[in-house]
């Protein structure tokens, strides 16, 4: 888990897409993909349980839309979908 205090919905996306694409260039055998899910705290959210829960299903969009993807909300209050890999 990152927390990316600070970053807005939109920055926390491309921060994720950096790392998905990080870990995907790194040489070695067997290869290693990731799937990233990305949450944005909003005032429905009223323990730090719930972001995780967000966090947590935004990745598993992101892997059953095709594995190795970032997936999440942009803003708060988006519907979390599982994103483009790029």
């Amino acid at each position: 888990m990152v927390l990316a205090t600070g970053t807005d919905g939109p920055g926390a996306l491309v921060f994720a897409e950096r790392l998905r694409r990080l870990v995907e260039a790194e040489p070695g055998t067997p290869s290693c993909t990731v799937s990233v899910g990305v949450a944005t705290l909003d005032e429905r959210m009223t323990t730090d349980e719930d972001l995780i829960r967000q966090a947590d299903e935004s990745s598993y969009e992101a892997e059953r839309s095709g594995r190795n993807r970032v997936g999440g909300c942009a803003r708060p209050g988006d519907s979390c979908k599982g994103g483009a890999q790029a």
